[in-house]
């Protein structure tokens, strides 16, 4: 018997959603209809957002998420301390690689003095990318309140 941990193999993109293949069958680490957790999704803002996922055939799992319209990259355990709950079928059981599916650049901080050009490029990034983060963050409380708002106005009508 050879054990091996399962490998992202593929990704389509089906409407909003990404729908990801693994090169042997795979399934949440409790089984069943266990929540299978780890994906994030982006969209053509590169910023990722959790995700939910759920199984599309034994070798497949459908991502999706309702921060994200049109999803261009998904990844998977992709972490400093990743939770991912995907496995290998059968008697595998081994946990499926992290992947991703973008190669967007996410420099790492410089070795260089405090003050020197690089360090400055690489706060100006940061500081940048957390700009960004905010923003995002804020605009997805108000469609989270503008939900809520209009649920709460269709109860009462």
């Amino acid at each position: 018997m050879t054990y091996r941990t399962p490998l992202y193999e593929a990704v389509r993109r089906e409407g909003g959603a990404m729908v990801v293949t693994f090169d042997q069958p795979i399934h949440a680490t409790f089984g069943g209809r266990a929540k299978i957790e780890g994906f994030a999704l982006a969209g053509e803002g590169r910023h990722f957002f959790p995700a939910e996922a759920r199984m599309a055939r034994s070798s497949e799992v459908t991502v999706s998420s309702p921060f994200v319209t049109e999803s261009v990259a998904v990844r998977y355990a992709w972490a400093t301390h990743p939770r991912g709950t995907l496995v290998g079928a059968g008697s595998n059981g081994l946990p499926a690689a992290p992947f991703r599916t973008d190669d967007w650049p996410w420099p790492d901080a410089p070795f260089a003095p405090r003050g020197s050009q690089e360090d400055g490029e690489y706060r100006r990034w940061i500081d940048h990318q957390r700009k960004l983060a905010q923003a995002q963050a804020a605009d997805r409380r108000q469609r989270e309140a503008e939900k809520v708002l209009d649920s709460e106005n269709l109860e009462r009508h």
